[in-house]
């Protein structure tokens, strides 16, 4: 696996927490606001309105869009959790764990490594990826 395809739950998690935070900005605005009464009696038109309507239309896709982008995530960390069993060295395994599964900042990692600095981790990273690809 390359270094590329294990970093890409990057992105699907930011993605997912993008469209997240769009849920929560629709959901806020969808809110169900009551009648106008103008006073000015019925008016015909050809267009219709249904704002209610069109709010769950689009709540209904973000979610689905989440749905979508949680499933592409268990997949791509399910393959990253394939790739990480077949490491043999312990430390690059836990190194490429927090990182890449867990998402930790290069700091985190080395907390979790406990006797690691956040270079070495990133270094050991790195060189293993190097040396997986044959650069």
């Amino acid at each position: 696996m390359e270094k590329k395809e294990v970093e890409k739950i990057y992105e699907i998690k930011r993605e997912i927490k993008l469209w997240k935070n769009e849920l929560s900005k629709l959901k806020a605005k969808s809110i169900a606001k009551g009648q106008q009464i103008t006073g000015t009696g019925f008016q015909v038109t050809n267009a219709t309105s249904d704002p209610t309507a069109k709010a769950a239309i689009e709540i209904t896709f973000v979610e689905q869009k989440i749905a979508e982008m949680i499933a592409e995530r268990e997949n791509q960390e399910a393959e990253i959790m394939k790739f990480i069993e077949s490491i043999e060295d312990s430390q690059v395994r836990l190194i490429i764990y927090y990182r890449c599964v867990c998402c930790q900042s290069w700091r985190n990692v080395a907390i979790n490594m406990k006797g690691l600095t956040e270079d070495a981790a990133r270094q050991m990273y790195h060189r293993f990826f190097k040396n997986q690809n044959g650069e």
